[in-house]
């Protein structure tokens, strides 16, 4: 028996698997839709990303003040609100970093320029609010492994997970990162996220 025969045979075993009746080798061709119209969408996701590692979206720049940052992002959600947008996706964990209260990591330093300095407000809360008030959903994107650049590892905070977890930090290139094959490295980033989810 040839090999395209053989190959044929399997073909025709695959197809037949469940299926009883006429056709070629037993097959039954299933039957056609009756209603080949796409699905009604009961609501639609229009988002609008807004990243903060490095200053790149907001805040605009690392040494605006509090209030500064605020009327900044204010500014963001009326554009997006007055766009359409119904979700915005906030970068909040850029590199084992937060734009939000943490006890387990350091506050970024797209904020005020050094890693681990309080901005004097939460942003997280403070956007959560602002989307709230104008019915748009929050999405926290995180960067679960990203832990910075190499080039920063002199300045990054005492909290930062390269100081309190360096066994779980490699240095690969330029970058710093959490090793994904460390199952001590899930853990921590699970229990980052966990914290966000809860507060």
């Amino acid at each position: 028996m040839t090999q395209t025969r053989i190959f044929h045979l399997m073909l025709g075993a695959v197809v037949c698997a469940g299926c009883a009746g006429g056709g070629p080798g037993g097959v039954t061709a299933p039957p056609a839709p009756s209603d080949t119209a796409a699905p009604r969408l009961s609501r639609e996701m229009r988002g609008v990303w807004i990243a903060t590692v490095a200053n790149i979206d907001w805040p605009s720049r690392n040494s605006l003040s509090a209030d500064q940052q605020r009327a900044e992002l204010t500014d963001l959600f009326d554009r997006a609100s007055a766009a359409a947008f119904n979700a915005v996706i906030l970068q909040v964990r850029p590199a084992a970093d937060a734009l939000y209260a943490s006890a387990i990591e350091p506050w970024g330093a797209m904020l005020t320029g050094h890693q681990g300095t309080d901005p004097g407000y939460d942003p997280l809360a403070f956007a959560v609010e602002q989307a709230h008030a104008r019915g748009q959903q929050i999405h926290a994107w995180i960067n679960p492994f990203r832990a910075g650049n190499t080039a920063d590892s002199l300045v990054l905070a005492p909290t930062h997970v390269f100081h309190t977890h360096r066994e779980l930090v490699r240095a690969y290139g330029s970058q710093l990162w959490l090793d994904p094959g460390e199952p001590a490295a899930h853990d921590y980033v699970i229990g980052v996220i966990s914290d966000i989810v809860r507060r």
